[in-house]
This record gives structure tokens, sequence and C-alpha cells, in this order.
């Protein structure tokens, strides 16, 4: 699923033309694309982080230095930690399998795998190294990360993946001594960064599988590129310096494009996930200064997007960065709430119902026949044959908000009759 149709139809009120449907009128662009629920904390005080959202809108960060899970409508579940006092999750697929890190009893920090069922587990580390950070998992339950090597050794961090039956293995590197995995789509296909033979700084790279060699995806000009996340159709996002200057620009990369630079809202900008139908989302700063002037966004069809603009203006909220996206379109990241630092998701605001059935910008006799096909009321939700849905004839039709279309909906559809 990707965007909804408010968020499409927002863009296009904004002068884009990324859909093809006539211009909304005015309202509609001020209307909140957009519910903003704020994720709550575990102890009522201190900042709060998301990181992480899957398919159903589950939710995880850190709170209070404590990894959460959040399952509508909350309140926080504490994962707890491997014994020490801090831990971190950052990624959970649809089965609620949860990873992140978190200190030991000794000051260690190690990947963890939580379940409802086996609680937290420590995923342990490569070698004889004492540090690993699980940062991504995916539907098989395939975890991604980094390791140190050698116990003396800090310096030596690789990448892994991980799974429950087979333990930790070292995906290599770009010909450097260090790298990370950042994320892991369902092919098991994994993106990070890593150091290589001649570059200073670390590059973005591709893997395709374990018994591949890592693929360098270059940079926007610059020296250093890092990835962040990859869809399933291998579309990879991340940010890189670019040529001539320090600065840092989000990027998509494809197979048949390469690397491409998404923009900024003024100065610096990150791009930090990816869904399938290839929403992205990241951060922006929209001026030079480094205190309050990141903001979260969206990339819509390559064009970004202030995610402030798209809530209600009264919430309170500043959105400072977009971390995760699901395919409904749902997002996690964090912001300030008032003086707050708060974990936020965002849930695509349900369109109100105008009739236009087909989305070409007038009701007409094109909309009037699913009208009549979805009238089942009163009292009776709408049962229409495939390909309609049930959900469609409510979203275009159910005026009243009672869950049907009826003959009161009837009249409301009359006036609104602009076509022939």
């Amino acid at each position: 699923m990707g965007l909804s149709r408010s968020a499409k139809r927002w863009a296009s009120t904004a002068g884009l033309l990324i859909i093809a449907v006539v211009s909304a009128a005015p309202a509609i662009a001020q209307d909140p694309v957009y519910v903003v629920t704020d994720l709550g904390t575990l102890n009522g005080t201190g900042n709060v982080f998301g990181y992480g959202v899957n398919g159903t809108g589950e939710a995880v960060g850190q709170s209070s230095n404590h990894a959460f899970l959040w399952v509508t409508p909350g309140p926080m579940q504490d994962l707890g930690t491997l014994g020490g006092f801090r831990s971190t999750a950052v990624g959970v697929n649809d089965s609620g399998q949860v990873v992140g890190y978190s200190t030991n009893a000794l000051g260690q920090t190690f990947g963890f795998f939580w379940t409802d069922d086996g609680g937290m587990i420590s995923i342990g580390a490569l070698e004889s190294g004492l540090n690993s950070w699980a940062n991504a998992i995916n539907g098989a339950g395939q975890v991604v990360g980094q390791s140190t090597t050698h116990r003396y050794d800090q310096s030596t961090a690789r990448a892994f993946l991980w799974t429950k039956n087979g333990g930790m293995i070292d995906l290599g590197t770009l010909g450097g001594g260090v790298s990370g995995a950042f994320d892991i789509n369902d092919y098991g296909e994994v993106v990070g960064s890593s150091a290589t033979e001649t570059s200073t700084c670390d590059h973005a790279y591709f893997l395709a599988d374990t018994e591949s060699p890592m693929e360098d995806l270059g940079t926007l000009g610059g020296a250093c590129s890092y990835a962040y996340a990859l869809n399933n159709s291998g579309h990879v996002v991340g940010t890189s310096s670019i040529s001539g200057t320090t600065d840092y620009r989000a990027f998509l990369w494809t197979r048949s494009r390469g690397i491409t630079n998404l923009g900024t809202l003024g100065w610096w900008s990150w791009a930090y996930d990816i869904n399938d139908v290839g929403d992205i989302v990241g951060s922006a700063q929209t001026s030079p200064d480094q205190v309050g002037s990141e903001h979260a966004v969206i990339w819509i069809e390559e064009e970004i997007f202030d995610l402030n603009d798209m809530i209600d203006p009264q919430s309170g909220w500043v959105l400072a960065a977009a971390v995760a996206i699901n395919e409904s379109g749902q997002i996690v990241g964090s912001g300030d709430l008032g003086s707050a630092k708060r974990a936020f998701l965002l849930t695509p605001a349900a369109p109100e119902p105008d009739g236009d059935f087909d989305g070409d910008g007038i009701v007409d006799l094109y909309d009037h026949t699913p009208f009549a096909v979805c009238m089942d009321g009163p009292g009776i939700p709408p049962q229409p044959p495939e390909p309609l849905t049930t959900e469609l004839c409510l979203g275009a039709f159910d005026f009243d908000g009672d869950d049907d279309v009826d003959v009161a909906d009837f009249g409301r559809f009359v006036t609104l009759f602009g076509g022939s």
C-alpha cells in the first residue's frame, strides 16, 4: 500500500504532478495528511526515541534508557536489558521479533534478539569480540549488524548476519578493515557501509547474498557514503558527502540509475528508510544551525516534503527525524512535543468521502455506477462484488460516517454531482 489518498492529494495541491488527478480544492491541501500518536514513556519522564515499525504498526525504540515495544493503543512494554543499565530496540518484524543492543552486567554491549515468549537473549559476537550491535531484522528472522572480532582491539568491527539456528557469520568488507550492516530485506540482501582499500572514508555497499562480495555503491562526489535501508526491490537509501564540500545529502540507489541525490530542505539530509512502493523517509536541516533545524521529511516520487507541514499545526509537535516507514505508510520517528523529546507514530489520515470514486476530479456518471453497487444500507456495510471492496465504498460514499452507504448518503452524493 503506499501513501494514502489524502497524502497524494496533499502533494498534488502542493504543486507536484506526482499522480494524474485534477488539483483538489485548497481546503484539502490544508487538511492534515497524518494523524500523530505520541508513543508515551516508560516512566513518565526522560527522552524517548522511535526507531522501527512493522507492518501492523508495532513500534520500537528507547525510553528511559530501556528498549520498548509499543502496540496500539499502548502503553509501552519495557523489554528489559541483558543485565546492564541500558538497552535500545531498533527493529521489529511482522512476527513481533525485536532486535537491538544492550549492556550486560560487565558493561559490555551485545546485540539482542527478543520474542514475547522467550524474552531477550544475547546474539554474541564474532570470534573473540566483546561487543556487537543488532541493527535490523527481516521477516525470516535474519538479523544484521556490527560486531568487534578481537577481545582487545575494538577497531576491528565487521558486518554480520545472525540467525537463531546458524549463529553469526562475518560478511566481509569492501577491502578495508571495518564494516557494518544496517538493513536486510526479505530476500536476504544486505546494505551498510565499509572501509575500502583506497578511500579515506566508508562507502555504502550492497550485498546480494553471503556467497557474493560486497558491491561499492559509490558516493555523490564526496569521500563518504552510508547505506541505511533497502526495500524488497533492492532500492537503497542513505546519505553521502557531495563534491566540493563536507555537506551530506540523502541518496537513492537503484541498479538501473545508480546513486541519485534526493536533495534537502536547505542543508544536510539523510534518508533512513524506504518501503516497497518507494516512499522514503528521513530528516533534513532547514538551515546551517545545528540546533532545531532538523525536520522529519518524506520523499514522494523523489520530491522532498517537510512532514511538519502534513500534520495538524495545533498538535504541538516539531517532528525532527522520520526513521522507519511500513507498507501502510505509517512512520515512526522522534521529535519535540513541547519541551520533551518524544517518539511518534504517524498514520495516514483517512480522507473525507467526496463521492469522486475514480479520482478524476469530478463527481459524474462514472461515480454513480459504483455508488449504486455500494448502496446496501441502512445498517448494512457494503458487500460489493470484486474488484470493489467495503473499504473503497465507505471511503468514497459514507458521508455521514455510519459505516454503510444508504439513502442519507445518496442525498449528499446528489449535491456533489457535477458531470454527465
